[in-house]
């Protein structure tokens, strides 16, 4: 785990400070509007466009609103809440500061905070409600309530998509896994028990291939962050696997979307030489023109 973060610290996943605040600002309110807002695994970069921007400012701010007087009443009744607020403060400075030097906040680090958000979040709406008649105190408070479970409820599957499960959100994009997961699937008939499988994405390959793996990003390979940063002609492309990681490690499979071979491995004379192409799944996750499997030549 601590290196999993020294990973994601790392200058592998990089953004601008401005995409990184406008990619925090829409995981906080994805985490209750989240069929609008949030990409859901589509990549780790969500497309920006000013109408969003603004949908996600205009529904932020109440919240920050409800936390800021929840958060004082609750400090008021104990100082043992402190705990409470304290916590996400200091979380939510810890990913400000690492955004700002360029470091990818992606939408999924955000979901542990929610009952540190949530509970402030509901003490402040009952501040306010509570002096309130106590029907309309009721009345209001159940609005709320209705509101968010229908917001939740909305972007459940519910049957709409008979090719997803029941209640997986209709926001969720699973193309990456299942294209993964099928090449998994192929390659463990076809991988002897001391090959090297090396990929930049690892999870559903590497669960269902069951096989070695060299994590070109160095979540679980600890060398790999040795060959980052890339060259600057990388540009904005993340993941994108070093040329050096491939040619010192020798892996005798490569499994990656093409995106993250296009800025520099595939334009490498030494890796062209020694690995042939021998399969491709269609996909356009990342903006890619396929999964692409290679085997080493020799």
């Amino acid at each position: 785990m601590p290196n999993s973060v020294l990973a994601k610290m790392a200058p592998i996943y990089q953004a601008s400070p401005w995409l990184n605040t406008i990619q925090f600002l829409y995981g906080f309110v994805g985490l209750f509007l989240g069929n609008f807002i949030v990409p859901a695994a589509k990549g780790i970069i969500a497309a920006s466009n000013p109408i969003r921007t603004l949908v996600a400012l205009a529904a932020a701010l109440p919240f920050l609103f409800l936390w800021a007087r929840g958060a004082l009443v609750a400090i008021r009744r104990s100082r043992l809440w402190l705990a409470l607020v304290v916590f996400p403060i200091s979380i939510v400075l810890v990913y400000s500061l690492a955004g700002a030097r360029g470091s990818v906040i992606a939408e999924w680090y955000l979901p542990p905070l929610t009952p540190f958000f949530l509970a402030p979040v509901l003490l402040g709406l009952d501040s306010i409600l509570a002096p309130l008649p106590p029907r309309w105190s009721l009345l209001l408070s159940s609005a709320v309530g209705c509101a968010l479970l229908a917001i939740c409820l909305e972007g459940l599957n519910l049957g709409r998509d008979a090719q997803r499960p029941f209640l997986l959100p209709l926001a969720v994009d699973t193309e990456r896994e299942t294209r993964y997961l099928a090449v998994a699937l192929e390659l463990r008939g076809q991988i002897a028990a001391t090959d090297i499988v090396a990929a930049p994405e690892i999870g559903a390959l590497g669960y269902y291939c069951e096989c070695r793996i060299l994590d070109t990003v160095g979540l679980v390979s600890p060398r790999a962050l040795a060959y980052y940063p890339l060259a600057a002609k990388v540009g904005d492309i993340l993941n994108a696997v070093p040329p050096g990681l491939i040619r010192d490690s020798r892996p005798e499979w490569l499994v990656s979307l093409e995106a993250f071979l296009r800025p520099v491995l595939l334009e490498d004379p030494w890796f062209r030489a020694h690995y042939r192409l021998v399969g491709e799944v269609p996909i356009q996750a990342f903006g890619s023109n396929g999964l692409l499997i290679y085997r080493r030549s020799d």
